[in-house]
């Protein structure tokens, strides 16, 4: 669910994981954009997990996640 958008700054939103067709605790994730020289750096934060095994397994998730992002935009700059 999204919590909070203030553009082009600012995205609040939350995520329920399921697994095994059973809901997981709802965590929160913040991301910030700021301007950093001709690019934008991107602040990603996510907190509220029981465990710190969740926590662990969902950082390697956004981080393979993140890292096809930015081999994505750098395939699209190369094409441009």
């Amino acid at each position: 669910m999204v919590l909070e958008v203030d553009r082009p700054q600012l995205l609040r939103f939350s995520v329920v994981w399921i697994e095994g067709g059973r809901a997981g605790p709802e965590t929160e994730v913040r991301v910030t954009f700021r301007a950093d020289g001709a690019g934008t750096r991107l602040n990603f934060v996510q907190g509220g997990f029981a465990e710190v095994a969740e926590r662990d397994g969902h950082s390697q998730g956004w981080r393979e996640c993140l890292d096809r992002l930015a081999a994505a935009v750098d395939a699209a700059k190369v094409r441009a």
